[in-house]
């Protein structure tokens, strides 16, 4: 059969295939990205903000570090000033980390972040009030355990990231 037409049929007929098998590849190009992209966005949309408050967390508390070191060695209350906005940034970061967390170990890696973090700021507080009544020999024994906790919520807060 192929035999019986012309060349001008066999040219339109290899040409129409042509163009069938392009926009057939086209097509199915597009609802292939189409359908990537809607995986992408469910991935992205979902973990990336559990991933950054988890940053973030790290980020306020490795902030926070020092500053009752700085305040010890110049007596200068700027540094708690400082020490409180972190401080602040980090309670917001884990409100919003508790909000976005979907799994069951994530609520208690962060509720033990929590109940760490009270703890913490509560002794550090208490050494932060020591060195402002002059007793810096005690400030600087305790200071020692509360950079021990620290060091601790740290590792938690690194084991919160990983689990996303």
């Amino acid at each position: 059969m192929w035999k019986l037409l012309g060349l001008r049929p066999r040219i339109l007929i290899m040409l129409f295939l042509l163009v069938f098998i392009t926009i057939g590849g086209a097509l199915v190009s597009i609802w292939n990205t189409r359908m990537m992209e809607g995986i992408l966005q469910e991935v992205v949309g979902s973990q990336l903000p559990a991933h950054q408050a988890a940053q973030e967390l790290i980020n306020a508390l490795v902030m926070q570090k020092g500053y009752a070191t700085y305040y010890l060695q110049t007596g200068d209350s700027r540094w708690l000033e400082e020490l409180k906005k972190y401080e602040e940034a980090f309670l917001q970061w884990l409100k919003k980390a508790r909000r976005v967390s979907e799994s069951e170990e994530e609520r208690e890696i962060i509720n033990e972040i929590d109940s760490r973090y009270i703890r913490y700021s509560n002794e550090r507080d208490h050494v932060i009030d020591l060195y402002k009544a002059g007793n810096k020999d005690t400030g600087f024994e305790l200071h020692s355990g509360v950079r021990e906790e620290f060091f601790y919520i740290i590792g938690l807060c690194d084991r919160n990231k990983q689990v996303y």
